[in-house]
């Protein structure tokens, strides 16, 4: 069950200034050790960071790292950024995983392209919800935010509607996204997250990224197998690309079994 999200970040060749200033960036870590158990709210995950934009057209592009520990046997986790109290991704989590064993531990990084819609001071917060131990050695966690500009082309597009691949044909994602580019020597910063809960013991999944049809890597850019059937993985993966295109390229992110 593939949840996705793909955005795309114009690097210019020649930096465009805003009011003086090309971006600005902000970020929190901690390394402290810190219990998730709350099985019906999502709660802080003590990752809060305050960002200043300067224009309603601004974008804030925010990062996470971050290390859990499974706290029990089949105990699961899910994890989204809340811009104050609004979870940006209404409904469903950004994150979901599912260790099939006690004391497993997993990485989780994802990213997600926001537009507050107004100049002002903002709180970014990553909060969790159901079972798991985050730094549980003090492993670094962090969430950095770059204010973006609109005068730097960026564009993002999500999907978190089922789908279930048995077939070695690619398949779309849902997550096409379209950026343009002002001179053909541009360079693009494409970065996906995606969570997937394999059907079947020892299910390989390949996702691939796509550049106007064509797929951009050779093989693959995430391949994801686990050895039983359930249990949410959380993939991520960032790609700068060089298009050699005057003008609107549209990237695609798309999988399938192997």
């Amino acid at each position: 069950m593939p949840q996705g999200l793909l955005l795309v970040l114009l690097l210019a060749s020649k930096i465009v200034f805003s009011s003086g200033q090309f971006w600005s960036g902000y970020s929190t870590k901690s390394n402290a050790t810190l219990l998730i158990s709350d099985m019906n709210s999502f709660v802080t995950a003590e990752m809060d960071v305050a960002v200043t934009t300067n224009a309603a057209t601004d974008k804030v592009l925010l990062v996470v790292n971050l290390n859990m520990l499974s706290s029990q046997q089949l105990s699961a986790t899910a994890y989204s950024i809340f811009r104050g109290g609004t979870n940006l991704s209404p409904g469903v989590s950004m994150v979901d995983i599912d260790p099939r064993e006690a004391t497993e531990s997993q990485a989780a990084t994802f990213s997600f392209l926001d537009t507050p819609g107004s100049a002002g001071t903002f709180t970014y917060s990553v909060q969790g919800k159901f079972r798991s131990i985050l730094s549980s050695n003090n492993q670094v966690r962090q969430i950095g935010a770059i204010v973006i500009p609109s005068t730097i082309s960026t564009n993002s597009n999500s999907a978190s509607t089922l789908q279930t691949i048995s077939s070695t044909t690619p398949t779309s994602l849902n997550v096409d996204t379209a950026v343009t580019t002002s001179i053909v020597t541009d360079r693009v910063l494409v970065s996906a997250s995606f969570s997937i809960n394999p059907v079947a013991a020892g299910a390989v999944a390949k996702i691939s990224l796509f550049r106007d049809g064509v797929q951009v890597d050779p093989y693959a850019m995430q391949l994801v197998k686990m050895g039983e059937a359930s249990g949410n993985r959380q993939g991520t993966f960032f790609f700068l690309d060089s298009p050699n295109v005057l003008g609107s390229v549209t990237y695609s992110g798309w999988w399938h079994s192997w």
